[in-house]
């Protein structure tokens, strides 16, 4: 018959597993995504996905990117899905001259002069007038710092595949959440759009325009905790998605800010317009500039107005 003093051994033994295997599933759920930091900038260029054999061979994301297609009706306009819901895989591919009858849905873009594009890859979506009326490309991030965030530095590109006379033009538009099923828009300063087009044609060098964006998300982000990213495409108004730009999202790059508290609550401070020449014409507020992009820059934090829309099923401020 085993002893007291045994007992208690064994009890405490078995507590004492209990307590490790929590803290490994506790360590495993925060660590099963993008690992924030505040002195290493977390970098995803897409080109990982490598070119496609066909147009339509699947192609998989990188870990912790996952990407929809809402098609089942015109209210999904403007509508972000849910992490949880989204695929791991993109299931058609395009570059250079994509068709003005292109299918619609989830692209893995290549850049440069050939149909599936070279190297450079992007994550893109193309609307038709039956289907994807919004697509989401979704990221996963960790809080894994030892201290609290009070915001990202977030960086990417927003890149044209094809043309679209859409009168209202289309427009990615950022969105964040801390359980990846509501979401709060980031404000105009990650907004992208562009402005109708003569036709629906691809580009002979693909892509046709980029527009880089910079700025700061204020967000609370506790360690030890998730985070969600959220690129939104679709129309910039009302619910025609027929005559469709191809856009698409690459060279995303984010930092963590140290702190408790927004490093500028206010969205004041100093800004400065950085001024580039080429042929992309299309700029993150929608307008149009003759023979030069334009940039805004701005130091601590962002401004604007908060504002709060009803889109669709999902309601985002």
């Amino acid at each position: 018959m085993p002893t007291s003093v045994g007992l208690i051994a064994r009890s405490r033994l078995v507590r004492g597993a209990i307590l490790a295997l929590s803290l490994v599933t506790f360590s495993y759920v925060v660590l099963a995504a993008i690992s924030l930091s505040t002195s290493a900038t977390y970098e995803q260029t897409f080109d990982g996905m490598g070119i496609p054999a066909t147009a339509t061979t699947a192609s998989t994301l990188p870990a912790d990117f996952r990407v929809d297609a809402l098609s089942t009706s015109t209210a999904q306009v403007r509508t972000v899905g849910t992490f949880s819901a989204a695929l791991s895989t993109v299931a058609r591919a395009g570059g250079a001259a994509l068709s003005s009858s292109a299918s619609n849905g989830i692209y893995n873009f290549g850049a440069g002069t050939v149909a599936l594009g070279g190297s450079d890859r992007a994550v893109g979506f193309l609307s038709s007038g039956s289907a994807t009326f919004s697509g989401n490309l979704y990221a996963q991030l960790a809080n894994n710092t030892g201290g609290g965030l009070s915001g990202l530095q977030i960086s990417y590109n927003v890149e044209k595949y094809r043309m679209g006379s859409n009168a209202a033009g289309f427009r990615i538009q950022l969105f964040y959440s801390t359980d990846g099923s509501t979401w709060t828009s980031a404000g105009s300063n990650f907004l992208t759009s562009f402005a109708a087009d003569a036709n629906n044609n691809g580009f002979a060098t693909a892509p046709g325009a980029t527009v880089a964006v910079t700025n700061t998300l204020s967000a609370s982000i506790a360690n030890g905790t998730n985070f969600y990213l959220a690129w939104n495409y679709s129309v910039v108004s009302g619910t025609t998605t027929t005559n469709a730009q191809a856009l698409a999202i690459d060279d995303v790059a984010i930092l963590g800010i140290a702190g408790n508290s927004p490093t500028n609550p206010a969205g004041t401070g100093s800004g400065q317009s950085e001024h580039r020449t080429g042929r992309q014409l299309d700029t993150a507020d929608g307008r149009r500039h003759t023979g030069h992009q334009s940039r805004q820059h701005r130091s601590g934090g962002y401004g604007g107005s908060h504002f709060h829309w009803r889109l669709g099923h999902t309601t985002v401020s």
